[in-house]
């Protein structure tokens, strides 16, 4: 039977629609208990198919196998952005500079996506298979920094607005105070209070 296994590069080889297309196992299955085994394969823009797994082939040198052993690390990662955003999915990281929230492009079988770090993994004790990579840390310094300059300067001017008002009111306040003896009495209470 074919040693097929979860993350497995796999061509489609039975007499189907889908014959000859790769794609990518993402779980296998024993659905009746008769000892036959079943995978899901997902191929690229035509989503996942279910197959007995005679009718599916591993391609050599396994994908997974490669990258572990040339990556840098693995990393946990939530797409932004899709049906699916709740589910953690891995890649191979290449590079070594990365932290858990940092923004980044995925190489998926769908193309390119945007998705967060949630997890960092030493790739030697990783059990599931990682057939994909992370094409680049996304740097959103400049941006962060930009969005918390514009919200400083929000609040500082906010504030502004409500002192000059406060300011406006007593310079008014103390105009007409000079003109009526009882706002003046009240001015002199507020003041006190203030």
């Amino acid at each position: 039977m074919n040693d097929i296994n979860i993350g497995d590069s796999v061509t489609i080889i039975s007499s189907c629609q889908t014959k000859g297309r790769n794609g990518i196992v993402k779980e296998i299955l024993y659905p009746y208990g008769n000892g036959l085994k079943y995978v899901s394969v997902d191929i690229s823009k035509l989503g996942i198919r279910m197959y007995n797994a005679k009718s599916v082939k591993r391609k050599d040198g396994n994908i997974m196998n490669n990258l572990i052993k040339e990556c840098n690390q693995v990393v946990g990662v939530k797409f932004m952005q899709g049906y699916n955003t709740t589910k953690e999915y891995t890649f191979a990281l290449f590079e070594d500079e990365i932290k858990i929230g940092d923004m980044v492009l995925c190489d998926t079988t769908n193309g390119v996506s945007l998705g967060k770090v949630i997890n960092i993994y030493d790739k030697d004790n990783v059990k599931t298979n990682v057939t994909k990579e992370i094409i680049s840390v996304i740097n959103t310094e400049s941006f962060d920094k930009r969005q918390a300059l514009k919200k400083k300067k929000n609040e500082l001017q906010q504030k502004m607005d409500k002192r000059v008002k406060e300011l406006q009111n007593i310079t008014l306040y103390e105009m007409m105070a000079e003109k009526d003896n009882e706002l003046a009495l009240m001015l002199e209470q507020y003041k006190s209070l203030v």
